[in-house]
Formats: structure tokens, C-alpha cells, sequence
């Protein structure tokens, strides 16, 4: 409870008071419940086949916990990644509810397996 009263909450009226509007918040540091405050990201992924998989499991989790807004970073964020990895991804990442491709300085998408 600390926690949503020391950081989402002053957020959340931030950007009611410059917007009008109701602000999102998405943060990797979550609790069971702050699901109706705040989004959650699973945080910096791999760019490996197992990561991919492992993003439908860390968000059906989250679910549990009451917090369904949840995504992961599509075609991984550290290291290289593939064609065929990102494009398989990107499919999957279109049934997130919160989706993004962000991926670290450097590294590339190449075209080989």
C-alpha cells in the first residue's frame, strides 16, 4: 500500500492535472492489485526463441495477481535477433495487451537463422 500511495498515485494526478485525463502507468515494480493503477512491463528480455515463450507465461501470471495490462518487449531487447525470431514475435506481441518492439542500442536483425 506504501508503495501505491508513494508512486502511482502521484502519477497518476500529475498527469490528470497536465492532461484532463486519465494517464497510464507502466512500471516493472508492481504489486497483487496495483493492476487498477498501473500497467506492468515484464522488463529488459533476451532476444532468444525462449524468451518468446516465456513472455505468455510472466503475463497469464500477472493476470493472477489482478494486473492484466502486461507486456513484454517484442523481439527481445539485449542482445542480436533474427528475421524469422522478430517476425514470429511481433505476431505473437499483436495479442499483448501491451505491446512494443524496443530493443537495445546496437544490436541488429539479421537474416540468417
Amino acid at each position: 500500500m506504501i508503495h501505491l500511495k508513494c508512486w502511482f498515485l502521484p502519477v497518476i494526478r500529475a498527469l490528470h492535472s497536465v492532461t484532463g485525463e486519465r494517464g497510464i502507468v507502466i512500471s516493472r515494480s508492481t504489486f497483487p492489485s496495483s493492476g487498477k493503477w498501473a500497467g506492468h512491463w515484464l522488463g529488459d528480455n533476451i532476444s532468444k526463441w525462449d524468451q518468446l515463450y516465456k513472455s505468455i507465461i510472466g503475463m497469464m501470471e500477472f493476470s493472477l495477481f489482478g494486473i492484466s495490462y502486461t507486456g513484454a518487449d517484442i523481439c527481445g531487447f539485449n542482445d542480436n535477433t533474427t528475421y524469422d525470431m522478430c517476425a514470429r514475435w511481433m505476431q505473437l506481441g499483436a495479442f499483448y495487451p501491451y505491446s512494443r518492439n524496443h530493443n537495445g542500442i546496437g544490436f541488429v536483425v539479421s537474416v540468417e537463422n
